[in-house]
């Protein structure tokens, strides 16, 4: 996939541990991810989890392509049960491709892509409410805010409220 030559999307591999680990291993990228993700962030660390993406069904993962590394992330969790045509979207990108419009972009682009492919007809985020351009990578995707979850998480050792962000197929 790819909609302007400046990236592509394809599934991880084997392959994109390292360019997965020098991106991830960045305080600043991780201060706007959850705590699950380990940090410091390790290329075994990028190995097992591009090995989880791959073998589980609920996960679908599109690596953002930047002159041929891997250089971010988008995934899509599908939720379970009642929910089952619901999923999660989370994703993240290399900081020295922040404020480049890539993010945005390919946001869009992997959202059109997962809805044509997948039955599932809505999609949520929450990203923190000091994340001022996630929230714009959002809107920028056609995901509308709908709620705060005041002190919806723990970060850093402090509270931090959530904004509750969905798109609607």
């Amino acid at each position: 996939m790819n909609n302007n030559n400046k990236f592509s999307l394809r599934p991880l591999t084997d392959n994109d541990a390292d360019s997965l680990a020098r991106q991830l291993n960045n305080k600043k990228v991780w201060d706007n991810l959850r705590d699950a993700l380990p940090y410091p962030y390790t290329s075994q660390d990028a190995a097992w989890f591009i090995n989880f993406q791959q073998n589980d069904p609920l996960l679908t993962c599109y690596g953002i392509v930047v002159d041929g590394e891997v250089v971010g992330n988008i995934g899509f969790t599908r939720s379970e049960d009642i929910e089952r045509f619901t999923a999660e979207v989370g994703y993240y990108i290399g900081e020295d491709y922040w404020g480049q419009g890539i993010m945005s972009a390919a946001l869009s682009e992997a959202v059109e892509d997962y809805f044509k492919t997948t039955e599932v007809v809505r999609l949520f985020a929450t990203p923190f409410d000091y994340n001022k351009a996630s929230a714009k990578v959002l809107e920028k995707a056609g995901f509308t805010l709908k709620c705060i979850f005041t002190k919806g998480a723990y970060k850093n050792a402090q509270f931090v409220d959530m904004l509750y962000y969905e798109r609607i197929k």
